[in-house]
């Protein structure tokens, strides 16, 4: 007998006839929540996520809490800040400016820049990143600079980098610095071996962390860098080593209706293309330097170069030494000293016990002087020397 029964069409593995869509797994009219959650993945995924984001959030929020820190630090710490003043929580033990947690107490790199009355030098790069900078004679009337850096350092390009001499050891040795120069005169050489002074050469240990322009004639033409800096403190182990030197006081800057009238000072080292005069700028409550009657920039930013504090301190006049001119500077001991800042004169003495002692700097009480957080230049007079305040 034939079958007069419909043929059985062909079924996918899903179980659908083939030919047919499957019909999406949509949610019954009536389903509740519960009853979707239970039968539907995509809904337990999303409830997943939920719930493993709030206890993301409570376990922070904890952990913030007992910290003690505030709503504005949960909400950096949970979704970031594009504001990196945000990180900006610690002060620097090299010139008290706001800085990072890292940058707090980051060893210092001391770096001898040239000064040379010269288009070829003039305007240094990078000395504006510098937290202090003392400036004193080198031989023929020439001043030269020791600029000590820490944390993170900017610049791009840092120098001109020139030789040593041995009383800037006196300097470096304040911070048990990373010294970079390139060479020395025989004084500065030894005293660099038998002081056991952090050296970074560019004539012989530390030739990879500096380069030369050669658009520059030499010896004037020898660069370092932030991040050459940066390597050199991590190869020697010093980038995580925290520094030890003792700080100097640092206060905030003065409220306008606080600030003096704001007195400057011109210093004669030598001839007029060493003058150095310091005008007060009472809006930033800055300092702004000359040098050789013109504007001191920075030769990578062009601004002009400017210090919260101008220290002054007055020493014995110099001695020369040799047929090439080459200085003897007494820096130990004490003597007459000022200190610009705020737009006021602070008259008092420095003092230094010993090498690797820090300067002070005390007022005409004794008291020591608190330096406005900031770049402070010291400048290194010798007594035969002419200053003026203006």
């Amino acid at each position: 007998m034939a079958d007069n029964s419909m043929p059985k069409m062909p079924r996918t593995p899903g179980g659908a006839p083939m030919g047919v869509p499957k019909q999406p797994n949509t949610p019954k009219s009536g389903e509740s929540f519960m009853e979707r959650l239970k039968s539907d993945k995509k809904t337990q995924g999303i409830v997943a996520a939920v719930v493993l984001l709030l206890v993301v959030i409570v376990v922070v929020a904890v952990v913030v809490v007992k910290k003690g820190e505030n709503a504005s630090d949960l909400s950096n710490t949970l979704f970031g800040s594009n504001s990196q003043s945000q990180d900006l929580n610690s002060y620097s033990r090299l010139n008290g400016e706001l800085t990072t947690e890292e940058g707090e107490d980051a060893w210092v790199t001391a770096l001898m820049i040239e000064n040379l009355a010269s288009d070829s030098v003039r305007p240094q790069p990078g000395l504006g990143d510098a937290g202090i900078v003392y400036e004193t004679l080198a031989e023929g009337g020439i001043t030269r600079f020791v600029a000590m850096f820490s944390g993170e350092i900017e610049a791009e390009k840092i120098g001109p980098i020139r030789s040593s001499r041995d009383y800037y050891l006196e300097f470096v040795s304040e911070y048990d610095a990373l010294y970079g120069h390139m060479g020395g005169s025989p004084q500065a050489l030894e005293a660099i071996s038998g002081l056991g002074i952090k050296d970074l050469d560019g004539m012989y240990v530390g030739s990879q962390y500096y380069e030369r322009d050669r658009s520059i004639a030499a010896p004037h033409n020898l660069f370092t860098s932030g991040e050459k800096v940066q390597f050199a403190l991590r190869d020697r182990d010093l980038d995580k080593l925290p520094a030890v030197y003792e700080p100097w006081n640092f206060q905030d800057s003065a409220a306008p209706n606080d600030r003096g009238e704001g007195a400057g000072v011109t210093i004669d080292f030598s001839t007029a293309a060493y003058s150095v005069d310091w005008e007060y700028d009472a809006p930033s409550n800055e300092y702004l330097r000359k040098n050789g009657g013109e504007v001191h920039r920075d030769g990578n930013t062009n601004e002009q170069l400017s210090a919260m504090n101008v220290a002054i301190q007055i020493v014995p006049p110099v001695k020369v030494l040799d047929a090439k001119g080459r200085l003897q500077m007494d820096l130990t001991g004490s003597g007459q000293a000022y200190v610009l800042q705020n737009g006021e004169m602070i008259s008092g003495t420095w003092e230094k016990t010993s090498r690797t002692e820090r300067t002070r700097f005390m007022d005409e009480s004794g008291e020591e002087v608190s330096f406005v957080r900031g770049t402070t230049w010291v400048e290194v007079v010798p007594s035969d020397r002419d200053v003026t305040f203006n």
